[in-house]
């Protein structure tokens, strides 16, 4: 998997269901593991968890940190993403800008 398509997997995500203050949640709206089975609605962060790929993984937030000009690993899209008043479209923008950087090859 490239860090490409952990992007817009993890848009994918974020578009069906967003959350804030954690990294997914269930269907009951309680704390959740992103990569389990019982993951409904995801974060930035935890749209872009992929275990079985920590390298592509690290990669794809790298994207994301570019996309938001943030230096502050992933404090940075934590920050962002669970901002008052951030919308779930802001979040699938930052997504498409990451995934245009990825397209350049911008994680190399």
């Amino acid at each position: 998997m490239t860090p490409k398509e952990i992007l817009i997997q993890g848009r994918a995500k974020v578009e069906r269901s967003w959350c804030q203050g954690f990294t997914a949640l269930d269907a009951n709206g309680e704390f959740t593991v992103a990569e389990g089975p019982h993951a409904v609605a995801f974060c930035a962060i935890g749209a872009t968890q992929n275990y079985q790929h920590p390298g592509e993984e690290w990669a794809a937030r790298h994207l994301i940190r570019q996309a938001l000009g943030s230096n502050h690993g992933d404090l940075g899209i934590a920050e962002y993403n669970d901002a008052p008043g951030r919308t779930k479209a802001e979040i699938l923008t930052l997504f498409d800008e990451a995934i245009k950087l990825a397209e350049k090859g911008e994680w190399v």
